[in-house]
């Protein structure tokens, strides 16, 4: 199952439609365009438009939209009228008498004399219109289906738009495909090329139709029914959210192989097109063509007995518009024909369509399907063959079919009837078996609620004992995908008391019992380390290098939390066994085990090769809801590398990633993910709703890292705004708990937000118990070498020693920060450092030195893109009276708009009275408030008072501090 394209709000599967209507509005920017955004009814035409309408509105545009209907067509200049509506009083007083006089009379607002207006004067006006607006930000005109623009209407505006030259102005349209005659076409005529462009607006992917679905109440449960969903809408989100509603109607769930509801909105649509079918072609040759999956023209012939009705009725569907042909293969025109044709029949005649099928399949997955299709009770003999195609088809990659074949296997299994009536006979040992494993094959397929329902039968169907800690083991893994880890483990605990001893079974469960433990509130504690080593016992005399290669991954783990440092012979072996295939989850591959060694013990490139490597794999084997257990650990990364928009990259594919699977664990991941990088990027506002989103799902599925990485996007969020009692309140819990968890190596980075908090408490006047947390972190850094925690432990010392008054401390310990820094390459640490060096020395009263550090960490942080932190320096150098100094004067410009604000005026009413763009007054005003170290109207209002002339600001701002 592949991840959501969430492209915007509410917009999903149409990143690249997107890209091109910012891509238009750019080149409108700069000179007349138009875009058409093309597509069939429902297919999302009018979302896409509206989304380009809150981007130019965005941007300070002037938009004027109308969107016709059919039924105001004949009404002259009805859309005019509404595209008027947006244009202010301004805009029309440039105008000439005559063209005035005549927008008045079209638009309804004056009587009209005794000649009619010359409807040239009415284009002409227009004309003006946009010109004028032009003249101050650029225009949108905006229509939404070009088709039912009435013709008054159309002529103006297509003489406006063939006159623009050079104006900023765009048109932006929405229309159906194949229109030879109205406006659309004229434009196609008469544009250039250059300046006419045109988006298709093709079918969605299963992925962002579950997003959509996922947003207007809910998709189908399964990722099968998405799938099949998404077949009969034939991509149209219109069609798919009226097909969901009907199935949600009908239970939500559709038994194997049996077609999807058809909606009673669209039936009328789907008969009309059914209606002109001679009866051959409707009741024998379509019904087959129906019930077959991959429809050719040569297997519904021999399954209709070569006759020559059935080829009547191809010709006859064919001339209806219902069905194309083409070398051999057969198409309906829409899937929804096929749904509703093939779920109108009778359960008698779908079952003899599918017996004529079963009779003329060369391919034995089909045949035998179409057998059990048309079977009317149970068989054993045909359960035992779904059930062995079930399993080839798993093998091949189809998880969806083989979940499929395997639910018949089961339903065609006979009853069972055990001697004396009491436990299970053959027949029921054999039916939990097909549960199991259909089971299994759900899971497979990303339905967990299909997989839960199946395994819960087979655990009610059968005693305690190996086959049912087969079911509680499978059963556990849909709770932690589902509902997380805490929720799986009593299951893990169960089964574990019931697998064999010695078996495979076994040592999977002590894994995942030790996972479980890991990830938990126990973190890698003794009791947690036992349990992977009893799997590896296990595994060992199995020889099963495999499982291995993922247990001597977790004791490379083990020995790096336990203060070991870096195991090199660990990482080898494990590398040298990994699973070749996707079949192990996640979290639990090698490669991703031991990237959180290499990343917490400063091997940032090693970690990254490992991660990468990984992530192209995944994505090549098309497991890609697994990849928020990577990414969240790929955008820490990053994160601390100081790639920051490669970090945001990442957080956003992950979490539309995780959206789509709709798992609390996953979304635990992928909120703590984004949480992080944008307490350093930006906006905090973002990163403390994340953070939250990230600390609740956290604790809901059991799984501590989110809780962790959440708390600490918090404090550092306080930290970048200048609120250190709320990074303290954020980031003592963590420090408090991860007291108690064992853990040695300061590098780990389950306790990175330590320093953090110690520079809170610092900042805080706490010195002594900042020293308390300090001292060990200072031992542990230098026992094991560790660069990253040697250069934070230098900072902070001197952070402390500078509040104590020992500057002399504090610039030793400095000196010694930098030097670790040079080790490691960490930008962002860098430039805190650089940042604390600055206040070191203004303490010091070393002013010059003070600036020289701020300024360093101020453009490192900016070229960073770390706009919060960029924020805090600039903060800082107006506490150093450094406005002037550091040549931050503000231009000609830049005064005007901050006077205009300081005097009360909106930044749209600033655009208007220095005939500026919105966007270019914004743009000013975050400069001077930069400049100044101001962050807000009141504190520019307030500076502005006190000043004596604008040209003295920044000498005053120097000698007042």
């Amino acid at each position: 199952m592949t991840g959501s394209a969430d492209d915007g709000a509410g917009i999903y599967g149409r990143a690249a439609e997107l890209g091109r209507i910012r891509a238009f509005l750019d080149e409108a920017a700069a000179g007349p365009a138009a875009l058409l955004i093309e597509g069939p009814a429902g297919i999302g035409k009018t979302t896409l438009w509206s989304a380009a309408l809150d981007m130019a509105r965005e941007r300070g545009w002037w938009v004027l939209s109308c969107r016709p209907v059919q039924s105001e067509a004949p009404l002259s200049f009805s859309a005019l009228a509404d595209l008027f509506d947006a244009v202010p009083e301004s805009g029309l007083a440039g105008l000439p008498g005559p063209q005035r006089h005549a927008v008045d009379v079209a638009l309804l607002r004056a009587e009209p004399g005794p000649q009619p207006p010359d409807q040239r004067a009415v284009a002409v006006a227009l004309l003006g219109v946009i010109r004028a607006l032009g003249d101050t930000a650029p225009v949108l005109i905006a229509v939404d289906d070009l088709t039912w623009l009435d013709r008054a209407s159309a002529v103006v505006l297509e003489y406006a738009l063939r006159r623009l030259t050079a104006q900023p102005a765009g048109l932006l349209a929405t229309v159906t495909p194949g229109e030879a005659e109205g406006l659309a076409a004229s434009l196609r005529r008469g544009l250039p090329p250059q300046r006419l462009r045109s988006i298709d607006v093709g079918p969605l992917s299963p992925d962002a139709l579950a997003a959509l679905l996922r947003d207007k109440g809910g998709p189908p449960e399964s990722w099968p029914e998405v799938v099949a969903l998404c077949e009969a809408s034939g991509g149209n989100p219109y069609f798919a959210l009226e097909l969901a509603a009907a199935l949600g109607a009908a239970g939500g769930r559709r038994r194997a192989g049996r077609p999807l509801p058809v909606p009673e909105s669209l039936q009328p649509l789907i008969r009309r097109r059914l209606a002109g079918l001679s009866p051959a072609g409707r009741d024998v040759a379509l019904l087959v063509a129906a019930a077959s999956g991959h429809p050719a023209v040569s297997l519904v012939l021999a399954a209709c007995g070569d006759d020559q009705a059935a080829q009547d009725g191809f010709d006859s569907a064919e001339a209806a518009g219902v069905l194309r042909i083409a070398d051999d293969q057969v198409r309906f025109v829409h899937p929804l024909l096929r749904s509703l044709h093939y779920s109108s029949a009778t359960q008698r005649e779908r079952r003899r369509a599918h017996q004529r099928l079963a009779g003329a399949c060369a391919v034995a997955e089909e045949r035998v399907r179409h057998r059990a299709l048309a079977a009317t009770g149970p068989d054993e003999g045909l359960a035992a063959q779904l059930a062995a195609t079930a399993r080839v088809a798993c093998l091949r990659g189809a998880a969806i079919t083989g979940a499929e074949l395997a639910d018949l296997a089961h339903e065609l299994t006979p009853p069972d009837r055990p001697p004396g009536g009491e436990g299970l006979g053959r027949a029921g040992q054999v039916r939990v078996q097909r549960l199991i494993e259909a089971g299994r094959m759900h899971l497979m397929a990303f339905d967990p609620g299909g997989a839960r329902r199946l395994l819960e039968a087979a655990i009610e169907l059968t005693g305690p004992g190996p086959v049912r800690a087969v079911a509680l083991h499978y059963l556990a893994r849909v709770i932690a995908y589902s509902e997380g880890v805490l929720a799986a483990r009593g299951l893990i605990v169960q089964a574990l008391s019931e697998a064999a001893d010695g078996s495979l079974l076994k040592a999977l469960l002590h894994r995942d019992l030790g996972f479980a433990m890991g990830v938990g509130t126990e973190g890698f504690t003794a009791a947690t380390i036992r349990e992977f080593r009893a799997a590896r016992a296990i595994a060992e005399r199995l020889a099963d290098e495999t499982l291995i290669s993922q247990l001597v991954a977790f004791d490379a783990v083990a020995d790096f939390v336990t203060g070991h440092g870096v195991r090199r012979d660990l990482i080898e072996r494990a590398l040298e066994h990994r699973p070749a295939d996707g079949r192990v989850a996640m979290e639990m591959r090698p490669r991703v085990v031991l990237s959180h060694v290499l990343r917490s013990g400063d091997d940032l490139a090693g970690a990254r090769a490992l991660l990468t490597a990984e992530y192209a794999e995944a994505t090549e084997q098309g497991a890609e809801t697994d990849l928020p257990f990577l990414l969240m650990h790929l955008v820490a990364l990053e994160t601390w590398a100081g790639n920051l928009e490669l970090a945001q990259d990442h957080a956003d594919h992950g979490y539309r990633v995780a959206r789509a699977a709709d798992a609390v664990t996953l979304m635990a991941c992928m909120h703590s993910a984004r949480a992080i990088v944008r307490a350093f990027r930006g906006p905090l506002e973002d990163a403390r709703a994340d953070a939250e989103a990230a600390i609740d799902a956290g604790l809901r599925c059991g799984v501590y890292y989110p809780v962790l990485l959440g708390c600490h996007a918090l404090g550092l969020a306080d930290l970048a705004a200048g609120h250190p009692a709320g990074a303290h309140a954020r980031l003592s819990a963590v420090t408090e708990a991860m007291a108690g968890r064992g853990v040695i190596d300061p590098g780990w980075m389950a306790v990175r937000s330590v320093p953090d908090d110690i520079e809170a408490l610092i900042r805080l006047g706490d010195l002594a118990a900042a020293d308390e947390l300090l001292a060990p972190l200072e031992e542990q850094a230098r026992r094991l070498d560790r660069a990253w925690a040697l250069a934070v432990a230098g900072r902070l010392r001197a952070l402390l020693m500078s509040a104590s008054g020992d500057h002399d401390a504090a610039a030793a310990a400095l000196a010694a920060a930098f030097a670790a820094h040079e080790r490691v390459a960490m930008p962002l640490e860098s430039a805190r450092t650089h940042l604390v060096a600055g206040d070191v020395a203004r303490r010091a009263r070393r002013r010059v030195a003070a600036r020289r550090h701020v300024e360093t960490a101020r453009q490192a942080f900016a070229a960073l893109g770390a706009e919060p932190w960029t924020r805090r320096a600039d903060a800082e150098l107006a506490r150093l009276g450094a406005a002037r100094a550091a040549g931050l004067e503000l231009t000609t410009a830049e005064r005007q708009v901050a006077g205009l604000v300081a005097s009360g005026r909106t930044n749209r009413e600033v655009a208007a009275e220095l005939y500026m763009g919105l966007r270019t007054v914004e743009t000013h005003l975050s400069a001077a408030y930069r400049k100044l170290g101001v962050r807000s109207r009141s504190e520019l209002t307030r500076i502005w008072a006190e000043r004596a002339d604008p040209a003295d600001l920044g000498s005053r701002l120097d000698g007042g501090r």
